[in-house]
């Protein structure tokens, strides 16, 4: 892919039906899962994205088969111990790394889980506290807290922890999923207001299509557990949320309607409620059989307003260029993890739109952007984050000369993106 993107702004308001890859988070989860139910399973429509294909490999070094075969992928056998240490690379992915350091400290054999730069910036800590405190071996290599990570892998236990869930709902999520394979019950208390909830609710919809007990939440004391046998032999994965997200938003700015087959307003996928966000910013929610979508067509200018985004912090930069072509001032709360995601989110936000001529204010966990009819196109930085190249394009559709720097990096969630971005352009 070329160094840049240039976007060709739209002409026409477009009526689409568009079909995102399947959704990372449940492919994940639902390929860990299968590895802890220790029996095969075939993954129908698996995310072809980035953090998914560092997974497979990573367990394929462990000695996992991975089987590609008429469009499905099968997961079967079990991990291989050694005792030469065995190096495994995340990537830069969140849920990669934070749902494999649990699979590693529970297997026995000496590992180093490692990652790309940017990953080994990320928060470790709150998963290595609670996994020392069931009885893992982990020692750090370089910043304490961080990757790189050497584990002994032992058998853990369940236990009664203290969990910091205000960073990253991942850490949460990556005990729910050990937490069937222990011998007896995780009691798991939170300290702190836990983030991302939505993502939780992922997790456990993925626990209950296995069979897996689901735990018992009470306020911050959440209890798992554990399971005598559990999983499945097929797992569909539905459309990834996250990623028509984008594509509502390019509809809510172009006036068009877009339709994503495969969702719903009941989905667990928190980002489907983005849907109701540009609802209140004058959009008609269209949520049929057909699936979940948008039309602004009967729309002459989108609404400015005030949204807490807290769960559903990834369609928050994308709401924050949507902004710009609303009448006022928009206000969006909830972004203190945005802080810790490939880049600082807020603060790029803030950067690249300023750059753009718009009125952008911004704090630790807000962003005010005032909508203009005035900005000037110019190149703009992704910050090698797959989630700024796509919202910032997204200002391209009405804005002339904007070209997005190293588009490839869209390749870590949603490698088909410009294809489907290409739909709203000319």
């Amino acid at each position: 892919m070329p160094d840049a993107r240039d976007i060709v702004p739209n002409q026409h308001p477009r009526d689409l039906r568009l079909v995102p890859p399947g959704s990372k988070s449940y492919a994940n989860r639902a390929l860990i899962l299968a590895v802890y139910s220790r029996r095969t399973c075939t993954f129908h429509n698996l995310s072809p994205s980035d953090d998914t294909r560092h997974l497979l490999e990573a367990l394929e070094t462990m000695g996992y088969s991975i089987r590609q075969h008429d469009g499905a992928t099968t997961l079967s056998g079990s991990p291989q111990a050694t005792i030469k240490e065995t190096r495994l690379n995340a990537g830069t992915g969140g849920t990669t790394a934070r749902f494999l350091l649990p699979l590693l400290a529970n297997t026995p054999g000496r590992w180093l889980l490692d990652a790309d730069e940017q990953l080994r910036r990320r928060p470790m800590a709150p998963l290595i506290v609670a996994l020392r405190q069931m009885g893992a071996s982990i020692e750090d290599v370089g910043k304490p807290g961080h990757l790189p990570l050497r584990i002994a892998g032992t058998k853990l236990r369940g236990a009664r922890i203290t969990l910091d869930a205000g960073g990253s709902s991942q850490f949460l999520s990556a005990l729910l999923l050990l937490a069937p394979t222990l011998p007896g019950e995780l009691v798991i208390q939170l300290d702190g207001d836990l983030a991302s909830a939505p993502y939780v609710a992922i997790t456990i919809d993925v626990l209950r299509a296995f069979h897996a007990p689901t735990p018992a939440i009470d306020k911050n004391l959440i209890s798992a557990k554990p399971a005598k046998t559990f999983g499945i032999e097929r797992f569909q994965i539905p459309p990834d949320a996250s990623g028509a997200t984008y594509l509502w938003a390019a509809a809510a700015i172009t006036r068009s309607r877009c339709v994503i087959p495969g969702l719903g307003l009941d989905s667990p996928q928190g980002d489907c409620r983005f849907a109701t966000v540009l609802e209140a910013m004058g959009c008609r929610v269209v949520d049929s059989h057909d699936g979940l979508g948008i039309d602004a067509r009967q729309v002459s200018r989108l609404r400015a307003g005030a949204f807490d985004m807290k769960d559903m912090p990834d369609a928050a930069p994308t709401l924050a260029v949507v902004a710009l072509f609303a009448d006022g001032v928009s206000r969006i709360d909830g972004l203190a993890t945005l802080r810790h995601k490939e880049s600082d989110r807020v603060a790029a936000l803030a950067m690249e739109l300023a750059r753009l001529g718009a009125k952008v204010r911004h704090g630790d966990d807000w962003l005010e952007i005032e909508g203009s009819d005035n900005l000037k196109g110019c190149s703009l930085d992704t910050y090698d984050d797959h989630r700024m190249a796509m919202v910032l394009a997204l200002a391209g559709l009405k804005v002339s000369g904007i070209a997005i720097n190293n588009p490839g990096c869209v390749s870590k969630s949603y490698p088909s993106y410009w294809q489907d971005f290409a739909r709203f352009e000319h």
